[in-house]
C-alpha cells in the first residue's frame, strides 16, 4: 500500500445547524441544503476531501437519521464509509468510533478530520494545506497537525492559534508550519482586536490531521478509563457484532468537543498557516454575507416578493409569501415552510437561544 493510500479523510457530519432557523432544523440540517451552486455545504466538502484522497478513503461519520441525505447526496460513496453513531454525543465520540473503524481498517492511516457545514472559498488553497499537512506527519509523525488562517477581522466568534517557532516553510498556498504555542477561546472585542493586529495569532478552522494509531493512544494516555471501551470498539471494528454492543460502548465515551476533550490537552501541535478563506456558515449573518455574494442557484435567495419602504440594510429572503416592511433597519428577515424569522443583524448569534425556546414550545417546527 503506498503512503497516499494511507491518507483518510472523516467528515463529520451531525450538527443541527440550529443558529439557521427555520431555513436549516433538525429534519433538514444546513449541511445537506442544496445552498451554493445547487450543492450542499456537505457535497462540496466530500468533492474537496475527494480532491486529496481517493473517495474510497472518504469517511462519514453521522446520526441515524442523516444517513439518508448522506446516501442521496454522494451515491457514489461505498456504503460501508458512512459510520453510524448509537446516539448524539457531540462531535468528541464521533471522532473516537471514526478513528476506531479506520484504524482497524489501516492501522497506517493518517486521517484529516472535516466538517460538513463549512464553506471552502479556495478549494485549491484548502486541499493543497491538507496535502502538506498529511506530508507533514512523515516528519512529525506523534503531533497532531492543526490548520489555522490569518485573521480578516477581528472575530469574537473564532477561537485561536498563537504561532511559535517555524518547522517548515510550506509550499505555495500555505505560509509554512509552525509549533503551536498555545490555544485561545473565543476572545472579548478587545481581545480579539489584539489578536488581529499582532502577526501571532490565527483563526482555529477547526480542520485536524493525525496518524489514527497516535490519536487512539492519546485517548487512551488523557482518559485511562477508557482502554477498555477503545479495546472493544477495536474488536467491533474488526470483527463486527450487535448494534447493542456498539451502543455499550458508545455510552461511555464522554460527550463534548473534541477541541476541549482533546485538542487543548495535546502538547505536540503543529499548525499549518493556509491561505483558504473558509465560513463555518455559523449564524445568519454569514449565511447572508455568502449568498449576497450572488449564487442565483441557491434554494434561498433575496426574496424576489418583497416590499420594503422606508427600510435601510433588510436583507429579505424567503421564496414563498409575500414579504413586506415599513420603517425597519438593519434587519434580516426569513420566510420559509417551517417559519418566520425576524432579527436584527447585531442579535443573530441569539438565535440558538431562540430555537431552544421553539424546541420546547413547537417540537414539530423546530
Amino acid at each position: 500500500m503506498s503512503v497516499k493510500n494511507n491518507n483518510y479523510t472523516v467528515i463529520v457530519s451531525g450538527g443541527l445547524g440550529t443558529r439557521l432557523w427555520p431555513l436549516s432544523h433538525a429534519g433538514y440540517p444546513k449541511q445537506f441544503i442544496p445552498l451554493f451552486d445547487g450543492q450542499s455545504l456537505f457535497q462540496k466538502m466530500v468533492e474537496n476531501a475527494s480532491a486529496t484522497v481517493s473517495l474510497k478513503n472518504v469517511f462519514i461519520v453521522c446520526p441515524l437519521d442523516y444517513s439518508i441525505f448522506i446516501k442521496r447526496q454522494t451515491p457514489k460513496l461505498p456504503k460501508q464509509n458512512i459510520i453510524i453513531e448509537p446516539e448524539r454525543k457531540d462531535n468528541f465520540a464521533a471522532i473516537v468510533l471514526a478513528m476506531s473503524v479506520i484504524y482497524a481498517k489501516n492501522p497506517k492511516a493518517n486521517v484529516a478530520i472535516l466538517w460538513s457545514d463549512h464553506y471552502i472559498f479556495k478549494p485549491k488553497s484548502f486541499i493543497s494545506s491538507l496535502i502538506f499537512s498529511f506530508s507533514l506527519l512523515t516528519e512529525q509523525s506523534k503531533s497532531l497537525v492543526v490548520v489555522g488562517t490569518k485573521p480578516d477581522y477581528p472575530e469574537t466568534g473564532f477561537g485561536y492559534i498563537k504561532k511559535g517557532k517555524l518547522i517548515n516553510a510550506g509550499g505555495p498556498y500555505t505560509r509554512g508550519a509552525f509549533a503551536v504555542s498555545d490555544f485561545k477561546e473565543k476572545p472579548d472585542d478587545k481581545t480579539a482586536e489584539r489578536y488581529y493586529l499582532s502577526e501571532k495569532y490565527l483563526w482555529n478552522t477547526g480542520y485536524k490531521i493525525v496518524k489514527a494509531e497516535v490519536f487512539l493512544s492519546q485517548i487512551k494516555t488523557l482518559y485511562p478509563r477508557l482502554k477498555k471501551t477503545l479495546a472493544g470498539l477495536h474488536q467491533y471494528s474488526v470483527s463486527g457484532g450487535s448494534r447493542l454492543t456498539l451502543k455499550k460502548l458508545y455510552k461511555a465515551l464522554p460527550a463534548g468537543s473534541i477541541e476541549f476533550l482533546y485538542t487543548n490537552k495535546i502538547k505536540e501541535v503543529v499548525v499549518v498557516e493556509s491561505k483558504l478563506k473558509w465560513s463555518d456558515v455559523g449564524n445568519w449573518q454569514a449565511l447572508t454575507s455568502l449568498l449576497e455574494i450572488g449564487d442565483k442557484s441557491s434554494c434561498l435567495r433575496s426574496s424576489s416578493s418583497s416590499v420594503l419602504i422606508d427600510s435601510n440594510n433588510v436583507s429579505v429572503y424567503g421564496n414563498n409569501k409575500l414579504v413586506a416592511a415599513v420603517g425597519v433597519k438593519d434587519m434580516i428577515i426569513v420566510e420559509t415552510k417551517q417559519g418566520f424569522l425576524i432579527v436584527h443583524k447585531d442579535s443573530v448569534h441569539k438565535v440558538k437561544d431562540l430555537y431552544t425556546k421553539i424546541q420546547k414550545q413547537y417540537p414539530r417546527l423546530a
